[in-house]
C-alpha cells in the first residue's frame, strides 16, 4: 500500500512524515521525495509466529512519498509540476497535509489550504482529459468496427470526467461504471485517488484534546475522503522513544494509540483493504487484498500460480487457532474450513491454499 503526502509549504508535512515513519528525511533534490516504508502494526502477526515458532516474520508494510510542498504561486494554475504527477500518480490514496498550528503569528487556515489542495489536484487532472480530449474527438471519427466502439466508449467517459473537473468536482465522487473505470485505468488521476485529509495541529491543542478537523467535515464526509488530526511534532518524538518511556508520554499528552498505528488503519479503510494471514514453522505473513476479495484472489496475492490452480482454501478464524493451538486442533473441533472459489476472505482469516501445480 503506497500512500502520497501532499500539501502546502509550512504545513508540516515532513514532520508528518518522520512522525509516521520514524525516519529521517532521503530525498537528495528540490524535487525529490522523501520514501520510507514501515511495517503495518498488528499483533495477530506477532501472536501466530509465536504460536508456531515461526523462522520468520512478515508484516504487511505501507510506503509513505512525501513530496515537496507546492504553492499555487509556484503552480500559476496549471496543476502540480510534472515530477509530482510522476510519483503521485503511482500511489493508492493520497493523505493531504493542512496546518492547524499558528505559525510566526499567521493564524491557520485549514479550510483554505484543503481548498488550495483540491484546486491544485483538479487543474492538474484537467490538463491531462483536455490534452487526451482533443484526441479523441479526432481520432474516433477515422476508425471503424470495434476499435472505434471502444475508442468511443472511452471518449464518453473523459468527457463525463471533463464535465466534472470543470465543475469543481474530484473523479473520485462521480459513479462510474465497471466499462468507465476501465477506460480511464491509465490516466493516474489524482482526484480520482482516496484522500486522508490530516490536520497538522499544536501541541496546546493536543493537550486540550480539541478536535480541529470541523472545519473541513463537509468535505471529508464526501466519498472516499476522510479526516484525522495530530500533533506531528509530538507524534514525531513518540516514535524515537520505546518501552515505558513511550507509554510514559503519550499518557502525558492524553494519546491512547500513536498516530503512526491509527494513520495507517484509517488508510486501511478507506482504501477498503483488509489483511488475511498464513501461520506455520517456516513463516508467518500478513497479506493485504480488497475487501470483498475472493478466495482465489487472495491466492493469487501470494502468487499467481495459486490462484491459476485453485482448487480450495482451508481457512480458520485467528481467534480459534489462538484459542486452540494447532490446526490438528482445528480439525478435532471442526472449525477448519473447506472453501471453494466462491468465498469471501474476511480480515483476519488465517488461510491455506490448495492447488494444481
Amino acid at each position: 500500500m503506497d500512500i502520497g503526502l501532499i500539501g502546502l509549504p509550512q504545513s508540516g508535512k515532513t514532520t508528518v512524515f518522520q512522525a509516521l515513519t520514524g525516519q529521517q528525511p532521503t530525498g537528495s533534490g528540490h524535487m525529490e521525495p522523501n520514501v520510507a516504508v514501515v511495517k503495518v502494526p498488528d499483533e495477530r502477526i506477532d501472536r501466530l509466529a509465536e504460536l508456531f515458532h515461526s523462522k520468520k516474520i512478515v508484516h504487511a508494510t505501507v510506503r509513505y512519498v512525501d513530496l515537496p510542498g507546492v504553492s499555487s504561486e509556484l503552480t500559476q494554475g496549471k496543476g502540480l509540476p510534472e515530477e509530482h504527477l510522476r510519483h503521485l500518480g503511482l500511489v493508492d490514496a493520497l493523505l493531504a497535509v493542512l496546518r492547524g498550528f499558528e505559525s510566526g503569528g499567521i493564524a491557520p487556515d485549514i479550510s483554505g489550504e484543503l481548498d488550495s489542495i483540491h484546486t491544485e489536484l483538479i487543474l492538474s487532472d484537467l490538463q491531462k482529459v483536455e490534452n487526451r480530449l482533443e484526441k479523441l474527438e479526432k481520432s474516433v471519427k477515422k476508425v471503424s468496427g470495434d476499435e472505434r466502439n471502444k475508442q468511443q466508449r472511452e471518449l464518453d467517459a473523459v468527457q463525463k470526467i471533463h464535465a466534472a473537473l470543470n465543475a469543481n468536482q474530484a473523479i473520485r465522487e462521480l459513479e462510474l461504471d465497471p466499462e468507465e473505470k476501465k477506460a480511464i485505468r491509465g490516466f493516474q488521476f489524482l482526484s480520482e485517488k482516496p484522500i486522508l485529509y490530516l490536520v497538522n495541529i499544536g501541541e496546546d491543542d493536543q493537550l486540550e484534546q480539541r478536535d480541529c478537523t470541523g472545519a473541513i467535515a463537509a468535505w471529508s464526509s464526501r466519498p472516499r475522503a476522510a479526516a484525522a488530526q495530530l500533533c506531528a511534532q509530538i507524534e514525531m518524538e513518540i516514535a524515537s522513544l520505546e518501552g515505558e518511556d513511550r507509554e510514559s508520554f503519550l499518557s502525558d499528552y492524553k494519546i491512547q494509540q500513536a498516530a503512526a498505528e491509527t494513520i495507517i488503519r484509517q488508510c486501511y479503510d478507506l482504501l477498503g483493504n483488509i489483511t488475511f494471514l498464513t501461520a506455520g514453522d517456516p513463516e508467518t505473513h500478513a497479506w493485504t487484498i480488497p475487501s470483498g476479495s475472493k478466495a482465489p484472489q487472495a491466492a493469487g496475492a501470494i502468487h499467481t500460480d495459486f490462484e491459476k490452480g485453485f482448487i480450495r482454501a482451508e481457512v480458520s478464524l485467528y481467534e480459534d487457532l489462538i484459542q486452540l493451538g494447532s490446526f490438528a486442533e482445528l480439525k478435532k473441533q471442526a472449525k477448519l474450513r473447506m472453501e471453494g472459489k466462491d468465498y469471501t476472505v474476511q480480515d483476519g482469516d488465517v488461510m491455506h491454499f490448495l492447488f494444481n501445480k
